[in-house]
Formats: structure tokens, C-alpha cells, sequence
């Protein structure tokens, strides 16, 4: 098990404002070079602008912060014009696809899932009443994160998880939320790397 905080983030620019990577795994991979199996991470998107090529993988995206994106969407099978909110389920979609992203009203925060064809992922978000568990299973192929958006929130083994920090785990484990709650990203992955490497 492993909690992150910013310490352990690499944040950059890009054209449509700045990216934080919070993992990517391997560890010695990196964005540019596309040899990465999972990378998470979140970005402040400032202004409209088409989303990068990740051809070779499968992602998935949520609205943070902001009133949201009017996106267009184009593949061999559609082209498609929705909004992406922050009550919006899970975006997933193809790495390859055409996508146009223009921005509702102001700054938008996003969170986002980039995964290879051989990784099945799920990535939901969930609000916590206070003093309401959460149960995450976990098992020798299985590796689950948690993202905390807000609140405080206690683990079984007894370490607090707060704002900002992920938590990545290969075991089962349980998530109490604080008194006023908390609001998190839930995230599964169906792997073939050793649970060691964590």
C-alpha cells in the first residue's frame, strides 16, 4: 500500500494549461515515450483545444472543478457532440479518437485514466456521508486507488487519507469518511504486474 501526496507528482505545462501526473507505472516510463501501462493524473484546462493522440490506449476522465466541456468526439463508428460536467458519469473512450474539447464558462479541473489495451479499469466518483465506510477489495491481480477530492478520511490500518493525497493498494481495504464527510475517486485495475512492484 501507498499513499501519494504532491510530493510525489510532476506537474507541467501544456498548450491548454498545466497537467499533474499523480502515478505512472512503470515508474521509469514516461509520458513522451508512451511506455507506460497506467498513468493517472489531472489537469486545469484554460482554454479549448483538441485532446493529445494516445492511440494504443484506453482512457477515462472526470470533471473536477468548473462548469464543465462541450466536446466533440469523432471514430470510425460516430461523431458526437455532449457536454461533460461535473455531474457527468465516467468518460471512457478510446486513446485514438478525434476530440475537440471547448470550455462551458471558465476554467475547468479534470482527473484522468490512461490505460494499455491489457489493463481493464473502472473509474467512479463517490460521496461519503459521515462515519460511512467504504469496503475496497483487492486481490493478487487487482490493484485499486482512491483519489481524495474533499473531506478527511481514516483507513483500517489506521493512517489518515486528505485532500489531494491517492492511495494505491493491492490489499483489502476499508475507508471511513470524517464528520463532514468526504468526496473521492474510486479506481480499479485488473493488472498482470507483480503486486510487489507497488
Amino acid at each position: 500500500m501507498q499513499i501519494l501526496d504532491s510530493s510525489h507528482y510532476l506537474t507541467s505545462q501544456w498548450a491548454g494549461g498545466k497537467t499533474t501526473q499523480l502515478w505512472i507505472y512503470p515508474e521509469t516510463a514516461s509520458l513522451q515515450n508512451r511506455d507506460f501501462q497506467i498513468r493517472i493524473s489531472s489537469a486545469l484546462v484554460q482554454q479549448e483545444g483538441a485532446f493529445s493522440d494516445f492511440s494504443g490506449f484506453n482512457r477515462a476522465l472526470l470533471i473536477l472543478e468548473g462548469e464543465g466541456l462541450e466536446v466533440l468526439q469523432h471514430n470510425p463508428a460516430e461523431t458526437k457532440t455532449f457536454n461533460l460536467t461535473k455531474t457527468s458519469d465516467t468518460w471512457y473512450f478510446s486513446g485514438s479518437d478525434t476530440v475537440y474539447a471547448k470550455l462551458i464558462a471558465g476554467d475547468v479541473v479534470d482527473f484522468n485514466l490512461i490505460t494499455a489495451p491489457e489493463i481493464k479499469s473502472e473509474m467512479s466518483l463517490k460521496r461519503l456521508a459521515a462515519n460511512q465506510t467504504l469496503d475496497i477489495s483487492a486481490s493478487k491481480t487487482l490493484l485499486s486507488g482512491v483519489y481524495l477530492i474533499a473531506g478527511e478520511a481514516t483507513l483500517s490500518t489506521g493512517e489518515c487519507l486528505n485532500v489531494g493525497q491517492l492511495l494505491l493498494s493491492d490489499q483489502e481495504i476499508s475507508l471511513r469518511a470524517g464528520l463532514e464527510g468526504v468526496t473521492l475517486i474510486v479506481i480499479s485495475l485488473a493488472h498482470r504486474f507483480p503486486c510487489h512492484t507497488l
